[in-house]
């Protein structure tokens, strides 16, 4: 698809894929893919990435701005601005929970005081709570369940991926250099995909 600035999240809902850019989430008809709609994200400034609930409604994080928007019902809007999102990075929705893998705590650019670690924001009440024991564990981008409470997660400044288990236990997978992005994962193969921003590739590697 043409005519987009710098797309990041994709999320598919409604038998459309949903795209996150900057400060507009397109939408994007799979058949011919082109741009049906775009809904402009007023003050956003780094909109990333992009999860859809059950009931068809699109969630996109904004790192630097530390909200979280919704489009439901054709309107796009915030949905939670708050500092204790900490930067919100990857998006994941688990039932009625939209899980959040955080960046941290920024000082300059991209540098972190404090490192991220994930969160849980309840989509009826929006009470924000950690997953875990919420001790910082890395700049977070990626964010994939592997059930039983225990995540897939992807450190974008360190390079790494991780397992985060259901007893907040942080083991390194993978080491593979700074630009470790958004990752996918396909619990029927076991099989996990990570695309390394910095190398221009996607490489696909077995979770045991």
């Amino acid at each position: 698809s043409t005519g987009m600035n710098g797309p990041k999240g994709l999320a598919l809902s409604g038998g459309k894929l949903f795209v996150a850019d900057i400060d507009n989430l397109h939408e994007v008809d799979t058949k011919d893919g082109k741009i049906v709609k775009s809904y402009p994200a007023k003050d956003a400034k780094f909109l990333n990435d992009v999860a859809a609930d059950a009931a068809g409604n699109v969630y996109v994080s904004d790192m630097l701005t530390n909200t979280i928007w919704r489009l439901a019902g054709g309107k796009f809007e915030v949905f939670l601005q708050d500092a204790k999102l900490a930067s919100p990075n990857g998006l994941l929705v688990e039932g009625g929970n939209l899980r959040v893998a955080s960046w941290g705590v920024m000082t300059d650019g991209f540098a972190t005081k404090v490192p991220g670690h994930l969160i849980s924001v309840a989509l009826d009440s929006k009470a924000i709570s950690n997953i875990g024991d919420a001790k910082p564990f890395g700049n977070l981008d990626g964010l994939e369940p592997l059930g039983g409470g225990a995540y897939l997660v992807s450190d974008w400044m360190a390079g790494t991926v991780m397992k985060f288990s259901a007893d907040s236990k942080v083991e390194v997978l993978l080491d593979l250099g700074q630009g470790s992005a958004d990752i996918g994962y396909d619990a029927a193969s076991k099989t996990m995909f990570v695309p390394l921003m910095k190398k221009d590739i996607l490489q696909a590697y077995k979770v045991e």
